[in-house]
C-alpha cells in the first residue's frame, strides 16, 4: 500500500510526515528546496531575494576573490571588528537545518573564532547553532546547544584548518533523527547523535560570535552563504560546493562517479562532467583532461576522484 519514488533522498523528518500523511503528500522541502536564506557576500550583506536584510554592518569590504566562479564575489573580515548582523527571526532558526558556507581563514586570536552564529547561551541549557575554527587545536568545529541541562554545548570537532585557503563548510541536523553532521569539502567529517534546541532570542551574526556578534570574531573570507530548513544529503552539498547556492530552487546534484576494478590491473572510471584527482581529500584538486568512461592502469590512479559540473 501506498508506495512513494523520490527523486533524491529525503530526511527524517519528511519521512515521519510522509508516515501520518501518505506518500502523496507536499514534502516540506519540494519546490524551493527548502532554502531560507541566501547570503552572496558580493556587496552586502542581504539575502539574495531580498527576505533578510541586515540590521548592522560593520568594517566589512566586499569585493574580494570569490571562492569559485559559481559563487561571485567575497566579503572580507578584519578579525576585530567586522559583523554582519540580522535581528533575530524564527525563520533563521528551523528546527531542522543546512548551514552552507565557503571560508578562507586566516585564523585570528584567541581559540574561538566564528564564521556564523545563530545562539543563545544560557549555560546550561543553551540553544542555536554555530561554526568555529581554530578551536583551539585549528579544527573546524560544530557546536550546538541542546536547550537542557545535559550540557551546555555539545560539539563535533571536524579535520584542521587549511590557512589561507578556500574550504567549504557545512552543517547539517535532522530534528526528527536528532542526528548532526559535519560536512568539509563536500566529505563528511563526523556525525553525532544529539539534539538541538532553536535559538529563540538573538540574532545571526555572520563574521563573529558569542549571542550579540560582538567577540570570536572571524578573520578571512566568506562566501556564498546558505541556509535551509532541512538537512541537505551529502550529494546536495557537493551541489552547493560546486554550483553555488541556486536562490528559488533546490540545490544542483553533484554528477555521477563511479569506479569499477577491472581485475587485470585496470580500473575504469565513469563519471559526468569533469573528472578531477588529488592525492589528499582536502585537495589540491587537478582537472583530468579525459572523456568517459576512462581506464587506466591500476598503478596511475591518484587516491582519491570526483566528478565536477563543467
Amino acid at each position: 500500500d501506498d508506495v512513494g519514488v523520490w527523486n533524491r533522498p529525503i530526511s527524517g523528518e519528511e519521512v515521519a510526515l510522509i508516515y501520518n500523511d501518505g506518500a502523496g503528500t507536499a514534502l516540506v522541502s519540494a519546490g524551493a528546496g527548502g532554502l531560507i536564506a541566501h547570503f552572496p557576500l558580493d556587496s552586502d550583506g542581504n539575502s539574495s531575494d531580498g527576505g533578510f536584510t541586515a540590521s548592522t554592518e560593520t568594517d566589512v569590504v566586499y569585493g574580494s576573490a570569490g571562492a569559485n566562479a559559481n559563487t561571485g564575489t567575497s566579503a572580507t573580515f578584519n578579525g576585530t571588528s567586522s559583523v554582519i548582523q540580522h535581528d533575530w527571526s524564527a525563520d533563521l532558526n528551523p528546527e531542522s537545518f543546512t548551514l552552507a558556507l565557503w571560508a578562507k581563514s586566516d585564523g585570528g586570536a584567541g581559540a574561538w573564532n566564528s564564521p556564523v552564529t545563530s545562539r543563545h547561551d544560557l549555560n546550561p541549557d543553551s540553544q542555536g547553532y554555530l561554526i568555529y575554527d581554530n578551536n583551539p587545536d585549528g579544527v573546524w568545529t560544530f557546536w550546538s546547544g541542546n536547550g537542557t541541562v545535559d550540557g551546555n554545548w555539545q560539539a563535533l570537532n571536524g579535520p584542521a584548518v587549511t590557512l589561507g585557503a578556500w574550504e567549504h563548510v557545512a552543517i547539517t541536523y535532522d530534528d526528527v533523527a536528532e542526528v548532526k553532521k559535519l560536512y568539509v569539502n563536500g566529505e563528511l567529517a563526523v556525525e553525532a547523535n544529539d539534539s538541538v534546541f532553536p535559538n529563540d532570542t538573538t540574532p545571526f551574526n555572520i563574521g563573529a560570535g558569542q549571542d550579540h556578534g560582538n567577540g570570536f570574531w572571524f578573520s578571512g573570507d566568506l562566501d556564498d552563504i546558505g541556509l535551509w530548513n532541512r538537512a541537505l544529503s551529502q550529494d546536495e552539498i557537493q551541489g552547493v560546493m560546486e554550483n553555488g547556492v541556486v536562490s528559488g530552487d533546490a540545490p544542483a546534484a553533484a554528477p555521477a562517479l563511479s569506479i569499477a576494478n577491472n581485475g587485470d590491473g585496470t580500473v575504469t572510471v565513469t563519471f559526468e562532467g569533469k573528472l578531477q584527482a588529488a592525492a589528499s581529500v582536502n585537495g589540491p584538486w587537478a582537472d583530468v583532461n579525459e572523456s568517459s568512461p576512462l581506464t587506466i592502469e591500476a598503478s596511475e590512479a591518484m587516491q582519491y576522484a570526483r566528478a565536477v559540473n563543467e
